[in-house]
């Protein structure tokens, strides 16, 4: 779903111009988390304090 829907549509996006978001090398997603407990709040951190954009 991701590569049918996202890759597209960021594509479609770029291409009119309207992209408000400019990926970097250092972003990082996070898909499929329940955040059972918090360890999504805790993984978070983690990458964001080794310089990664979640």
């Amino acid at each position: 779903a991701i590569r049918d829907w996202i890759f597209p549509e960021y594509d479609k996006l770029k291409k009119e111009n309207r992209l408000d978001f400019e990926p970097s090398p250092y972003d990082v997603a996070l898909i499929g988390d329940y955040n059972i407990g918090g360890d999504a709040w805790a993984s978070r951190m983690l990458l964001e304090e080794m310089g990664l954009r979640v």
